[in-house]
């Protein structure tokens, strides 16, 4: 004699979230894994009455909390069942976490360069975020290239006609299916002039008007050597009052104002 299935002859099945922490414009993949092929399954939102959709089922944060009639970001409680003649037993719930859009972090590296020399900055959004683009903006007003999330600048980029030195503060923020985000923190980003004779700072430079100096007085040359060959032409050629070039009086790693 043949006996009739029932709910508790069923298995359960497996229900799984990923990731379980979205924003509103965010999507979460459900994935009720059943132990009979099925056609369809259902979901049990909080305390909702079940719906039936297809087991493999994506949803973003905001159709999920309008579910439930809610609109601020919070908790979400998730559980599935299949039908196979009878209901089955229900899987065990999930929680989903639906948050606004954090702002990114910001940094810089490094935060002190030349007019010559290159930063990289860096827009790390929150790790519950999959970010589509980024960008990049000044307080003072300048806005910078492409949708990368990395980007790297020279000084000159930052200087605009300006000379150093000059400071920068910068933010960035990113778009998520083309909402943006909040803003970052702000971060200071320093462009110094070339420091002047100081063969030991720490960018190891040399200020730019000397090597004029040095092109103009030693036989138009261009191409001026660096370190020890480079002092050497200096002091054989700096001007007999034994004084740099007046040009090049200010010429030091904070306030050089020649290129």
């Amino acid at each position: 004699m043949c006996s009739e299935t029932n709910g508790q002859d069923l298995v359960a099945p497996i229900l799984s979230v990923e990731p379980e922490i979205i924003t509103k414009t965010g999507s979460v993949r459900l994935n009720c894994q059943t132990p009979v092929p099925v056609t369809e399954c259902f979901y049990s939102f909080g305390k909702l009455p079940s719906k039936n959709m297809p087991c493999r089922h994506s949803l973003n944060g905001s159709a999920l909390l309008s579910l439930l009639s809610r609109v601020s970001p919070g908790e979400v409680s998730v559980a599935c069942f299949y039908l196979n003649l009878t209901a089955s037993p229900q899987s065990e719930s999930k929680v989903i976490h639906v948050q606004d859009l954090g702002p990114p972090t910001l940094s810089v590296y490094p935060p002190v360069i030349t007019e010559y020399t290159t930063v990289t900055l860096y827009c790390q959004p929150p790790h519950y975020v999959s970010a589509s683009r980024c960008s990049f903006y000044s307080l003072s007003g300048l806005k910078f290239g492409g949708s990368s999330c990395v980007q790297t600048l020279r000084g000159s980029d930052l200087l605009k006609k300006r000379h150093p030195p000059v400071e920068e503060q910068i933010k960035c923020y990113y778009f998520e299916n083309e909402s943006p985000s909040p803003h970052s923190n702000k971060t200071t980003v320093a462009v110094k002039g070339i420091c002047s004779f100081n063969l030991f700072a720490k960018q190891n430079e040399f200020c730019h008007c000397a090597k004029n100096y040095i092109r103009h007085h030693h036989h138009n040359n261009n191409n001026v050597p660096n370190n020890s060959t480079f002092i050497e032409l200096w002091n054989n050629n700096k001007p007999r009052d034994n004084h740099e070039p007046k040009s090049c009086r200010k010429c030091d790693c904070e306030d050089s104002h020649l290129r």
